[in-house]
Parts: C-alpha cells; sequence; structure tokens
C-alpha cells in the first residue's frame, strides 16, 4: 500500500439504517469512492470511524483472491452479481493497489494506469467470483477443467519467510545462497563475524535479515543460542518489522500469510511437555534478544507452535540437512506415508514435485511425508501426534497385509523358517491416540452443531405455539435418541472390528507352529534395545558399532522385512560407506534392497538415492553389469524427484560413464548398437515407381511387390560354401 493517503471514513452510529454510501465522507490521493465500495467501508468502520488504507487490505482482502465479506456470504459483488457497478468497485481495489482482479480476468482487455494492472469494464460483462487453482481452465459450458501434470514437474515454488544454518555448518556456507565454502571463499559478516556470506551482493541481500539479530549474535559469538531458538529470533524480529502482511501467493489468487499457518494453541495448552518447552525457549530467547521485543505468552505461543508444525529441514546440493526454514506456501501439502510429492532444494528455495502423473491437478489431492516411512504403524502415529498433533489415517496405515511384516520374527521351526507376524504393544498407546483424536472431533463437531441444535428448538417453539401438538416434542426426542444410539452402536463395532485384528495368538502360518514366550521377550527387549539406539542416530553421522551390536541382536530373529531390521540395515549401510568400508555396504545393501522397496516404493526418489549407493558399491567390486543396471533405474527415479538438473543427478551419470569405460561393457555396448543399426536396414522399406525393375538393375533384392522392395542378403548354396571352404583349407586338412 505505499504510495495511498488516508482514508477518512466518517459515519453516524446507526450506519446500518442508512442506504449504501449516504453520510459518509470518503477522502483518497487519486481515487473517489463508489457507493458499493463505501457500503463495504460503513460497515467495517462503524465503531471507529477512521480507516486506513492499509487497514482496509487487511480486512477486505484475504490473499485468496476474494473478497473477506464475499466469501462469508453471497452477496454484492459475489455469487453471481453481474451488475457493472458492483464490478466497477472491485476494480477500483485495484487501483489502490492490488495487483488481482477479484472478478475473473479472463473476461477484461488488460491495460496499465500508473503503473499497476487495471481492468476497464465500461459496458462489459464479467462470471461470477472464482477462485482457480494454477492451470485450471473454465470450460465454454463453465465448468472448471484441471490441468494434467506429469511425474517430475513442478508444482510449487517458495521462499523461505524465516530460515537458518545449523551452528556446525555456519561457516561452511553463505547465509543467502547456501554455497558451500567448497565452491568459493567466504567471508563473515564485519560486525559479528558469525554470519558468513560468499559475496557483497549476497550480503547486501542478507542485511534485511541479518541486521536486526546482528548486535545479538555480536553478543553471543562465543556462546550461540540453540538454533530452535535462533530460527524463532528471526521470525519474531520479521514479524515485528512488517513480515505480518507479507503475502506469498501460491496459485494466482490464493496466498498465505504467517498468521495463516497452523498454530495448534489449543493442543499446546493442554501438554504440559509442549509449554514446558515454550517457556524454556522464551526465557532463552529473552537471553538473546531482550525481553522488550518478546510478545506477550499468549502471542509466543502461537508463534511457537506455527514454526514448530510447519518447519522443514532444508538441504545441500549433496542431500546433507544443514538447516531448518519456515515455508508460508509449501506448508499447505498434508502428509501421507506414501506420498505422491516430493521436495527438493534449489539453495533455500524449496521445490515440491509431482512423482506420479496427475490427470487432474489439485493442490488437496498433493502429499508430502512429514517423516521415515521405514517405522511400524504405530511408532509413525505417535510420532506425529507428539510432533503435528494428528493421528495418520492413510491408505498405508490401514493396510493389514503390510502391517503384518512390520513386526515380523523368524520362525522357530529350522525346516520353515518362515515369517511369522506379531501384534505390536504399542497398540493400546495407538487406540488411545486414535480416541483422543475422534473426541477432539466431537467436541469440535458439538460446538458447531450448538447452533444448529439452537435453530432446530426454535422452530420447534414454533410450531407447538402455532399447532398446540405435544406428539411432535416426543417424536423429535426419539429421533434424536436413535440418532445417538446408531452413533455408539457404529463406534463400539469398529472398536470390535479393531480388537479382532490386533487380537490372536502369534503363530507361523505354514507350519502352525506358536511361537514360545521366551522368544516373544526376546524380540521386544530386541527392538527396545534397536529404538533406544536408533533415537538417537542421525543419517549423517550414524555410530558404526551400535550398528553392528543391533544387527548381531537382531540376526537369526528379525526376519528381512521387518521394520526395525529395515531401518537398522539402512543406517549401517550408510555407516559403512561414510567409512569405507565398501565389502560391508554392499553386504547390507543386498540384504536391505527387497525392503527399501517395500517400505518406500518403486516410485520413491529416497529408494532411487539407495539404488546409486547400491550401485557405486557393486562397480567398486567389478560387478559392472548389475552396477550399471542399478544407476540407471536411480537416474529414473531421482530426476523425477530432483530434477534433471540436480548435481546428485550428475554424480549418478559420472559413475555410470566410468562403468561404461570397462572393455566388455563397451564390447557389450557396441555390439547390441551394431545389432539394433542391421535390424533397422533390414526391415527399412524403400519406396519406388511403379515402372521400376529392381530384380534387373540389382539382382539380389528381391521384387515380389513392384510397389515395395526389400533389401535382402544375397543367397549362397551349400555346395558353394563347400567349394569355398576347400579352397581355404589345405590339402592336407580335407583328407
Amino acid at each position: 500500500m505505499d504510495g495511498v493517503g488516508e482514508i477518512e471514513a466518517r459515519a453516524g452510529r446507526d450506519g446500518r439504517s442508512r442506504k449504501a454510501g449516504e453520510g459518509l465522507i470518503l477522502k483518497h490521493k487519486d481515487t473517489a469512492l463508489t457507493p458499493h465500495l463505501a457500503s463495504h467501508v460503513q460497515e467495517r468502520g462503524s465503531d471507529r470511524g477512521v480507516w486506513t488504507a492499509q487497514r482496509i487490505q487487511e480486512e477486505r482482502y484475504s490473499g485468496t483472491g476474494r473478497l473477506r465479506e464475499d466469501r462469508e456470504e453471497e452477496g454484492s459483488c459475489g455469487g453471481e452479481c453481474q451488475q457493472r457497478e458492483c464490478v466497477r468497485a472491485c476494480v477500483e481495489c485495484l487501483s489502490w493497489g492490488y495487483r488481482v482482479c477479484v472478478a475473473n480476468p479472463v473476461s477484461f482487455p488488460r491495460t496499465h494506469i500508473r503503473g499497476r494492472t487495471h481492468f476497464p469494464v465500461r459496458g462489459m460483462r464479467v462470471s461470477a467470483l472464482s477462485v482457480q487453482l494454477r492451470g485450471s481452465v473454465r470450460g465454454r459450458d463453465g465448468s472448471r477443467g484441471r490441468r494434467a501434470v506429469k511425474k517430475g514437474e513442478v508444482i510449487l515454488r517458495s521462499t523461505p519467510f524465516a530460515h537458518i544454518i545449523d551452528s556446525p555448518y555456519m561457516a561452511m556456507y553463505c547465509d543467502t545462497c547456501i554455497t558451500s565454502a567448497k565452491e568459493t571463499i567466504l567471508r563473515p559478516c564485519p560486525e559479528c563475524r558469525v554470519i558468513w556470506y560468499c559475496s557483497e551482493k549476497c550480503q547486501e541481500k542478507g542485511l534485511a535479515w541479518h541486521r536486526l539479530e546482528c548486535p545479538a549474535l555480536k553478543r553471543k559469538q562465543h556462546n550461540l543460542p540453540p538454533n530452535y531458538v535462533r530460527l524463532l529470533a528471526r521470525v519474531i524480529l520479521r514479524l515485528r518489522n512488517g513480515g505480518d502482511k507479507y503475502v506469498e501467493k501460491f496459485t494466482e489468487r490464493e496466498g498465505r500469510r504467517f498468521r495463516d499457518l497452523m498454530s495448534h494453541y489449543k493442543d499446546i495448552k493442554k501438554s504440559e511437555g509442549e509449554l514446558r518447552d515454550a517457556e524454556y525457549l522464551r526465557e532463552e530467547l529473552g537471553k538473546f534478544i531482550g525481553e522488550r521485543l518478546l510478545p506477550n505468552m499468549t502471542d509466543f505461543l502461537g508463534i511457537y507452535g506455527r514454526v514448530m508444525v510447519n518447519r522443514f529441514s532444508f538441504f545441500d546440493k549433496t542431500l546433507q540437512n544443514i538447516g531448518s526454514s519456515v515455508y508460508l506456501s509449501a506448508s499447505i501439502f498434508d502428509h501421507d506415508c506414501s506420498p505422491n510429492c516430493h521436495i527438493a532444494f534449489t539453495g533455500r528455495t524449496v521445490e515440491i514435485r509431482s512423482i506420479v502423473d496427475m490427470p487432474s491437478f489439485d493442490f488437496s489431492k498433493c502429499f508430502i511425508c512429514y517423516l521415515d516411512p521405514v517405522k511400524t504403524v504405530a511408532a509413525r502415529r505417535q510420532d506425529l501426534y507428539r510432533k503435528w498433533f494428528f493421528f495418520c489415517e492413510c491408505k498405508t496405515c490401514n493396510n493389514k497385509e503390510k502391517r503384518r511384516f512390520e513386526n515380523s520374527i523368524v520362525c522357530e521351526n529350522s525346516m520353515c523358517l518362515a515369517p511369522v507376524s506379531l501384534p505390536d504393544i504399542d497398540a493400546p498407546i495407538e487406540e488411545a491416540l486414535r480416541k483422543k483424536q475422534q473426541e477432539q472431533q466431537q467436541e469440535a463437531m458439538m460446538n458447531g452443531k450448538e447452533k444448529e441444535e439452537k435453530k432446530e428448538t426454535e422452530k420447534e417453539k414454533q410450531a407447538l405455539e402455532q399447532n398446540g401438538v405435544e406428539e411432535k416434542r416426543t417424536s423429535l426426542q426419539k429421533e434424536r435418541g436413535r440418532k445417538k444410539e446408531e452413533e455408539v452402536e457404529d463406534e463400539e463395532a469398529r472398536e470390535d472390528e479393531d480388537d479382532e485384528g490386533e487380537s490372536g495368538e502369534a503363530r507361523c502360518s505354514l507350519c502352525e507352529r506358536e511361537v514360545s514366550e521366551a522368544r516373544w521377550k526376546q524380540y521386544w527387549d530386541t527392538v527396545a534395545f534397536t529404538r533406544e539406539k536408533l533415537r538417537n542416530m542421525t543419517e549423517e553421522d550414524p555410530v558404526m558399532e551400535d550398528c553392528l551390536d543391533m544387527i548381531e541382536r537382531q540376526a537369526g530373529l528379525f526376519s528381512h522385512m521387518n521394520a526395525w531390521r529395515v531401518r537398522t540395515l539402512d543406517f549401517a549401510f550408510n555407516g559403512a560407506m561414510f567409512h569405507g568400508c565398501w565389502s560391508l555396504a554392499l553386504k547390507y545393501g543386498e540384504e536391505n534392497q527387497d525392503g527399501m522397496r517395500f517400505y518406500y516404493g518403486v516410485d520413491n526418489p529416497v529408494y532411487g538415492l539407495f539404488l546409486y549407493k547400491l550401485g557405486k558399491a557393486k562397480i567398486y567390486f567389478k560387478e559392472f553389469r548389475e552396477g550399471v543396471k542399478l544407476l540407471e533405474e536411480a537416474e529414473e527415479k531421482l530426476s523425477v524427484g530432483l530434477g534433471d538438473s540436480h548435481p546428485t543427478l550428475e554424480e549418478v551419470r559420472l559413475v555410470n560413464l566410468m562403468a561404461n569405460e570397462d572393455v566388455e561393457i563397451c564390447l557389450e555396448r557396441r555390439i547390441a548398437k551394431a545389432k539394433k543399426r542391421e535390424e533397422e536396414r533390414l526391415l527399412q522399406v524403400v519406396q519406388q515407381p511403379d515402372n521400376f525393375a529392381a530384380h534387373k538393375t540389382f539382382p539380389w533384392i528381391s521384387c515380389a511387390n513392384h510397389d515395395k522392395i526389400t533389401r535382402t542378403k544375397p543367397t549362397v548354396s551349400q555346395e558353394d560354401k563347400i567349394t569355398k571352404t576347400k579352397s581355404i583349407l589345405r590339402p592336407s586338412q580335407i583328407a
């Protein structure tokens, strides 16, 4: 709203009784308001009387391309209104600073007035207000048709609202463009000497972020606060400097502000652990940026919840986790344990790519995975509820066939060795979380139904007063009681089904041998040991000694498709590669390939990254044919999830090129190409005129049909072959 003067709206206290625009004195620097637009100001400004253009923008425009009051109830210029006066009023919003017309822009010829996009509407009719997703197309009949999205296509790009680089990597990456110190020389900030930049241009760009926190970092340069505290500090400092009005668009008409993010304020208030963490972080923030800049506890809990729930971990070019950030547009994606979209980073910018073909693109049908899916369903649901406050009900979590392998052990019968499924001991915790979420949903529904019940009771009273019939009241009460009984019965039936699915003895499905109590106890002790070791282990730096201990205890007990076995082998595989133990890496990778495909899925780029590492290990041991096949499969999956220009794809192609330099591989490829060229030459059909006699000009060409001739090799009889062979051989060899 730069350059827009103050608008003064003086109206009587009883503004609602007046007609639209009566009694209002409106002043604007360039534009006079119509009565229709004045009615909006009168309705919103009858309490205080004086409004600024910035305040009107906040109230009238919510970032979705439609007026807030028009979205709440269809009227005036919303819905099917075709009046020219309403349209002209909406277009005047553009002259105030709105860059997107709230009406359908397809119907308007574009012109530019005072540097802003403006749509003249004199003598024109427009369609109803509508919000279309990016790429949607409207047909002749007015129906909305969405564009098709191919796998590998970018569906969203988003820049961070706030970001930080973790303390161990602050001197290794440019804070603005995330360029590594391996690529260029970095220079620190001359004041605090904590934040590093690769050039003066990046330093100037980062000044908007850094100038607010530079004094605090200078004061704490030898004792930096935790990473999460620094991220919260950047968010708070940006909000205090106009960041609350920043809107990031994810379509032409839809966008999000920071306040549009989910805060889970009620969930945090009910959780003692989260409240304790919030109080600790607020205390650390006071030491870092000062108590004067801190918001009150209520506002801080809202900021803390939004950052905690919508925080992303971002990666460098080598796919190493180096920091965290908050994105406004990218936070619209929900979770699914088998996602159809993947996250990739280009510097600080996040790119969301589709990994499957979508015939009808819709943001509500796009999902990403919030955590590592190589866990049991109960463990995933606990993590999701603890961090994001929801109970996952996706198809993967409800897949009973897949769930059978998550806690599977090897049958004790040495002649069988089939996988035996064990019931999860975390099932009661999982059921408690399910009931807790159901109670929250019922509470929210009851809050919404209270108004409906009040309306129903008022209607009943009116009907009773008019008719004086008491039977109507009893019939309505019976109907309500019957509905409640049906709901309770449905819940009980659902609980019984869950209990039937989870109960039952652990018995082998092939040899019918029951699992002994000692083996049962041994399994859950090993699972507890594994979970404890994996809790504090990161993928960037796995502890190889702990991995070997876990593998030794799981040997002969866990099946190869067990979730904890697959997760342990994945950590051991990465640790062996980091430490140069290629023989162990090849062993663990080959053993874990089926499990990684089972839990990640064939289309997941994470599985493609695993194939790249496994193919690299095979090439290290001169297994070129199998390694090249794995690299080609990995390149196909990674190009979909990361993009063709990603540095990881360049590494894959370089390793594949090195493998193709092997003599055997080169000969095989040359022979295959030669055979392909020969087949194409033999199958080539040459078009000739009707009067062309090919058999007279070229005797070795057979011409059964004069319209088409086919090139064939000259036939050689068996006698000619024998005489030719005898002429080559010596007389002694012939005898």
